[in-house]
């Protein structure tokens, strides 16, 4: 599974979209455009999905690389402390910031390895702001 999208459908399993959808406060249109990847999903959304499927590692889910299992994982840092919300939308938000002020576009798997990359940078450390050259440079690195 190469793509978050591919991922979120794996999980979702057989269960229906409009069935799925409330689970996570979003609509349906809305689970179909992230497994679709037409767009990305936010880490209010991602906490959700780890919530409902507590033992599937969060490095797996955002980058395809690794164990499914959390359990399974037990040499990722990542998966062995609980993510920080406000560390997770403080990455994201850069993110999308520097996106906006170059009219920038990152495909959604390339975006969900640069959110684990920088996410693991700044995760444990007490300041939870995310320096812009950081996310520059990692952003050219990727695209």
């Amino acid at each position: 599974m190469n793509s978050l999208g591919e991922r979120l459908k794996y999980l979702r399993g057989h269960t229906s979209r409009d069935k799925y959808a409330p689970k996570l406060d979003v609509s349906l249109t809305t689970i179909a455009n992230y497994e679709n990847g037409l767009r990305s999903p936010d880490a209010t959304f991602l906490l959700k999905v780890l919530d409902i499927h507590n033992n599937i590692s969060p490095c797996w889910l955002l980058t395809g690389e690794g164990p499914i299992n959390r359990d399974a994982d037990q040499l990722s840092t990542r998966t062995n402390k609980e993510f920080d919300l406000s560390l997770l939308e403080t990455v994201i938000a850069a993110i999308e910031e520097h996106l906006a002020s170059i009219d920038g576009y990152l495909p959604p798997a390339k975006k969900a390895k640069l959110i684990a990359i920088i996410y693991d940078l700044y995760a444990g450390k007490e300041e939870k702001k995310v320096d812009k050259a950081v996310v520059i440079n990692l952003f050219e690195l990727a695209a």
